[in-house]
């Protein structure tokens, strides 16, 4: 039976991630409001916590909530939690400015405010998210960098790029090359893997790179072609 302390330690990433996120909120609508009176020195200060803010907070944080954020996990974001962001902060906009329409007629919030928040929200709420897995999996790939088994890869396309991604997530395999046919392909690289050559240069690269496995990477071919 888990105890208080377990379910504590448990629920302890959740909750830093949700203070995170009502943080950046916060810095959107404040750091807007800043910005917008930045130009009217006599717009009087402007308080960092009030009715209004709390209202913005409450509501943008039952949007994230609804939406499903939190059942996202940092360490493997990519562009569908980048999306998921997006509907997060278009549909709190709608829901803080129905709040704020009720308290006080949004009476005091700037209309460029209303315009910038999503997008900005957008940024500081993504990016950080990017950011921790490209450490994680720089990180990973440093520490087992030393014991990782050299790969080659037959294929450039979609399959390819998710085989790079996880190979280099596992940390226990480093891709090194590239192969495929595609004349449009030669010369540039994916995810920093670069390729190399044709399927025909197979036995030749993988010399040259002292690669230890060849992985195929082309759904599309058949039996006989791959064999």
């Amino acid at each position: 039976m888990m105890t208080i302390r377990d379910r504590f330690e448990i629920s302890l990433p959740r909750i830093a991630v949700v203070a995170h996120d009502l943080c950046m909120v916060w810095l959107s609508w404040y750091g807007l409001h800043r910005f917008r009176y930045a130009i009217q020195p006599m717009s009087g200060p402007l308080p960092a916590m009030s009715v209004e803010m709390l209202l913005v907070l409450c509501a943008q944080g039952l949007v994230f909530w609804r939406v499903g954020l939190y059942r996202g996990v940092w360490r493997f974001a990519s562009v569908p939690d980048l999306w998921n962001i997006l509907k997060a902060a278009l549909l709190g906009l709608l829901a803080l400015a129905l709040g704020l329409a009720l308290y006080n007629r949004l009476g005091t919030v700037p209309r460029a405010v209303l315009v910038l928040y999503p997008f900005v929200l957008v940024g500081l709420l993504g990016m950080p998210r990017l950011l921790f897995r490209a450490w994680k999996d720089n990180q990973n790939s440093e520490f087992k960098s030393g014991v990782a088994h050299r790969v080659l890869i037959l294929g450039a396309g979609r399959a390819a790029e998710a085989l790079v991604r996880d190979l280099r997530r596992s940390g226990a395999y480093q891709p090194v090359g590239l192969l495929d046919d595609a004349a449009k392909l030669q010369g540039t690289k994916l995810h920093d893997v670069p390729v190399l050559g044709s399927l025909a240069d197979a036995v030749t690269v993988a010399r040259e790179t002292a690669a230890k496995l060849i992985v195929i990477a082309m759904p599309s071919l058949d039996a006989a072609t791959m064999q």
